[in-house]
């Protein structure tokens, strides 16, 4: 960044003043009250803006004036670059108007926060800054008022160096390795745990091992007694179809048993007639022969007694064979 001009209006004791810088080098020197605090408030005021509590605005606007003006013409880079502010006199107190950045004569109109903004854009400074009261960075490095400094010398050195990392956007490095620092902390825990835990491991594989062929022995078996059960079930189908058959045979035989007896008991009363029938017979023949003479039949009606006996045993006889072929056949 190379300054060019400086150019002031109503900016604490300069009612109007353009400075321009020559290429090199540049002391202010001069008496007390002289001035050269202004023109660092006015470079300071022009970058950034405002900022409380080191450059309010009530600060920067002349005694009895109501506007105040800082033009800043300077180089950066190969930018060409003037940026403007503004301050104005209210009955609230004194503000910062919307101010002006040309950039290679482009120019753009903007709210004093953003042309903040585009400055630490331009500058590299770290964004967060974009959002602090205090310019660190300025104060630090460009201007940097004598109380502020012995503060400074007079800290320890921890202190000076991590003013340095904020003002140099440093202080995030710092945050990571302290960062890293407790992370690499957590991870030697961690691993710790983890190696405790881990110590009966391989006793672990090896119990899963034996565990895995004591399934795989038992899954074999399985299969076997699966197999067997499927076998067995087919055989109890098969018994179980035979048994329904013996069921039904036994039932059969039952009811031929029933049948049989059924039969026996009409053989027997059968015969029992046959036996009185017979006996009938006999006592008939019995008294033809006493009581009856031949003389006093005739030969006709003796015919038709015999021949009614005769019908009646051959119808007997009948009846006796048809009897005994029902017996034969349910003996079988």
């Amino acid at each position: 960044m190379l300054i060019h001009s400086l150019k002031l209006q109503n900016i604490r004791s300069y009612s109007e003043q353009t400075i321009h810088f020559p290429r090199g080098s540049t002391i202010l020197s001069g008496d007390i009250g002289s001035g050269k605090s202004t023109l660092l408030q006015a470079l300071e005021f022009a970058l950034f803006g405002v900022s409380r509590p080191d450059l309010p605005a009530e600060a920067l606007l002349r005694k009895g004036a109501t506007h105040a003006l800082v033009e800043l013409n300077f180089s950066l880079g190969t930018n060409q670059i003037t940026i403007q502010r503004k301050l104005k006199k209210e009955k609230e107190g004194i503000k910062q108007l919307p101010g002006s950045i040309i950039i290679n004569n482009l120019k753009k109109e903007l709210m004093p926060i953003e042309l903040k903004a585009e400055m630490i854009a331009l500058l590299g400074y770290p964004e967060e800054f974009l959002t602090k009261n205090k310019n660190y960075i300025f104060r630090y490095t460009v201007y940097c008022p004598q109380e502020e400094m012995k503060l400074i010398l007079q800290e320890d050195a921890e202190t000076r160096l991590d003013t340095l990392r904020k003002i140099f956007g440093l202080d995030k490095y710092k945050i990571i390795r302290e960062n890293i620092q407790i992370y690499l902390k957590e991870l030697r825990i961690r691993k710790m745990i983890l190696e405790e835990r881990t110590t009966l491991l391989p006793e672990k594989e090896k119990n899963l091992q034996t565990i895995q062929e004591e399934i795989y022995h038992f899954y074999q078996q399985l299969q076997e007694l699966i197999h067997k059960k499927t076998s067995i079930q087919q055989e109890l189908s098969q018994q179980q179809q035979q048994l329904q058959q013996y069921e039904q045979q036994q039932q059969q035989r039952q009811q031929l048993l029933h049948q049989l007896q059924t039969v026996e008991a009409l053989l027997q009363e059968k015969q029992k007639q046959l036996q009185q029938m017979q006996e009938k017979m006999q006592q008939l023949l019995l008294e033809i022969q006493q009581f009856i003479s031949p003389a006093l039949l005739t030969k006709q009606e003796l015919a038709m007694h015999i021949y009614r006996t005769e019908y009646e045993k051959k119808d007997f006889l009948t009846k006796k064979a048809g009897m005994q072929e029902k017996q034969t056949f349910f003996v079988l």
